[in-house]
């Protein structure tokens, strides 16, 4: 059996008989800042997620974008670049998907990458695009500075339908919260969140054996 998930199968184009167009980013900075110790594993971890979503995410090759240890402006340009071939691809009558990954040293919600920095909202900015929907993974310390509350209160919970529209706009996932942590794990090779985000999404999360894991079976895993 191929495993399928929410990034995978469930995101269907607003036309229901259409499959969208998907694309996905997978950016990793082993070098941070000069006083960063280098991490071992953000590049292997990058490349692990870009291959699974050409493995079994209906991503093609010519769609994977893979940046290793480059600079700020270098990775906001390629954002910027896939941005408007996204636009293109749905001024052309195709829905489009997105999926952003980033491994990486981070501090208060600032990425640092190359000796360079990226604020995560600002990351957010980039990756809203014209997609019907983005999903944006960042394995990093403090990655939930990014997404800290601005006069909002938080509302009850509510089950995510993944039925025929699918959802729109953007999921961000962080792997910490602010001023918490993330792992690397040296028997892992990888860090400990991504390691098991990739073995949730290759069918440890589908817990209801349906083949697909949705967001809620994901979160729960």
């Amino acid at each position: 059996m191929s495993w399928r998930s929410l990034f995978f199968s469930s995101l269907v184009a607003s036309n229901a008989s259409a499959e969208p167009s998907r694309f996905v980013v997978a950016i990793g900075s082993n070098v941070g800042d000069p006083e960063d110790v280098p991490l071992q594993f953000a590049q292997d971890d990058a490349r692990r997620f870009a291959s699974l979503f050409v493995e079994l995410g209906g991503v093609a090759s010519g769609q994977s974008v893979m940046l290793f240890d480059q600079p700020a402006p270098v990775v906001e340009a390629s954002l910027r670049d896939l941005s408007a071939h996204i636009a293109r691809t749905v001024a052309g009558g195709d829905a489009a998907v997105l999926y952003v990954y980033v491994s990486a040293h981070a501090k208060a919600g600032v990425l640092h990458l190359a000796g360079t920095h990226l604020p995560i909202d600002r990351l957010r900015a980039l990756t809203e695009t014209a997609a019907q929907l983005e999903i944006v993974v960042v394995d990093s310390c403090d990655s939930g500075a990014g997404v800290a509350m601005k006069g909002g209160a938080p509302g009850p919970a509510f089950a995510i339908d993944l039925m025929p529209d699918g959802p729109k706009g953007q999921v961000f996932i962080s792997s910490s919260g602010p001023s918490e942590p993330a792992q690397e794990w040296l028997s892992l090779r990888g860090s400990l969140f991504t390691h098991h985000l990739l073995a949730g999404l290759r069918g440890d999360a589908d817990a209801d054996g349906d083949g697909q894991v949705t967001l809620s079976e994901g979160y729960g895993y």
